[in-house]
């Protein structure tokens, strides 16, 4: 018997010894232990966590992490946008390392995190084996208030309003009710001696480019400057889509379909990343590469997220498990981090809920589940309005 007990034990050892020779990952590492030969556990190995790493860089960022134990070291790697490695630093110890190679402003790095350990190298816990996109851009810090005194002073001044169906008014009545509309007369009332003209997007399909954009529609007549609301939005677009056709269709003049490029961005997603399944962390990561690549491509227009209005799953449900809760959380997250000012449409629609209540639990605010009646869209670009200029 005590030989047979011998054999059992010695087969663990070596079962558990071929185990640990796999190498090491971020997920198995944090549980990682090490045994002496009588398998007593003398070590539990954590796996160092990078820290959270806002989404824009300074020329020479301090990369920070947990601490390093059981005599593992970090590695540093920083690839251009062609692949290139332009920064290779091993055998790092302590907590942080900061950039001696200076980054160029309005470009993308990605950022490989490893630690070695015993001859192993693994990503460190929060990043992957890919490594993380980073832009080295100043973050903005534009304010509404900051963007209201722009409108206010400037002569000319273009605002587009960018996302799905919401945004391209499903459900409305006419072209005139749309949020774009609604809000393009809100101006003309402000601004009485000034030209305002809006373009709408018209649609070629769901989740595709814009077919074109309408011919200027005069809303009012001025001689003291000129304000033009442009609405772009695409039936059924998550995110995706719209990094998928921001060249044709919002940035820059849009292929020469626009008058000028926009001073002023809006973003209102996240129903479709919500109903077709994406994570919020998915969903934060989509709004964060989106207003990434404005920076970099266009850094004098200032963007505004707008939290998604509502989609209800259920009228009986109350308003705090709406479907839509964490993903207007992640949209604020991910503009805190880019510097971008938040319009908090879901608040709104969450304050006027009731459970339970007519129209999915919106009154006379929603045409169906997803998308408001003429009247929510009026109180979308008063709460528009409104956070402007209050």
């Amino acid at each position: 018997m005590k030989k047979l007990l011998a054999i059992i034990t010695a087969c663990c050892l070596v079962l558990g010894l071929c185990a640990c020779g796999k190498g090491e990952t971020a997920s198995s590492a944090a549980s990682e232990v090490s045994s002496n030969t009588s398998s007593a556990i003398t070590e539990v190995f954590t796996a160092p966590e990078l820290e959270p790493l806002p989404p824009l860089w300074e020329v020479k960022p301090t990369i920070k992490w947990s601490t390093l134990k059981g005599g593992a070291t970090a590695r540093v790697i920083i690839e251009d946008e062609d692949g290139k490695v332009i920064v290779d630093k091993g055998g790092l110890i302590g907590t942080e390392y900061t950039l001696e190679t200076a980054l160029t402003k309005g470009q993308i790095y990605t950022l490989k995190m490893f630690y070695q350990r015993n001859g192993n190298e693994s990503p460190m816990v929060g990043i992957s084996k890919k490594g993380k996109k980073m832009l080295c851009l100043e973050k903005k810090t534009a304010s509404l208030k900051d963007i209201a005194k722009k409108i206010e002073n400037s002569k000319d001044y273009l605002i587009t309003f960018i996302g799905d169906s919401v945004t391209w008014g499903a459900g409305k009545s006419s072209e005139e009710t749309t949020y774009p509309a609604f809000f393009a007369r809100r101006l003309s009332e402000k601004f009485s001696d000034r030209t305002i003209i809006r373009y709408d997007g018209i649609m070629n399909g769901e989740r595709v480019p814009l077919k074109e954009y309408s011919a200027p529609i005069t809303v009012n007549e001025g001689t003291k400057g000129k304000i033009t609301v442009v609405r772009s939005g695409v039936g059924s677009s998550e995110g995706t889509h719209l990094i998928n056709r921001m060249y044709s269709d919002f940035m820059g003049t849009a292929n020469g379909r626009l008058p000028k490029k926009a001073d002023l961005m809006v973003i209102h997603i996240g129903i479709n990343d919500q109903g077709w399944g994406a994570s919020t962390y998915e969903f934060k990561e989509r709004l964060l590469k989106l207003g990434t690549l404005i920076l970099r491509d266009q850094p004098e227009t200032d963007i505004v997220f707008m939290t998604p209005t509502s989609s209800v799953g259920s009228s009986n449900a109350p308003a705090s498990e709406n479907p839509l809760n964490a993903y207007s959380d992640a949209m604020k997250e991910a503009a805190n981090e880019l510097g971008f000012p938040i319009i908090d449409m879901h608040a709104v629609w969450m304050d006027h809920y009731v459970q339970g209540g007519a129209g999915f639990g919106m009154g006379n605010w929603h045409y169906d589940r997803w998308h408001p009646s003429d009247t929510g869209y009026e109180v979308m670009a008063n709460k528009i309005f409104e956070d402007l200029f209050k």
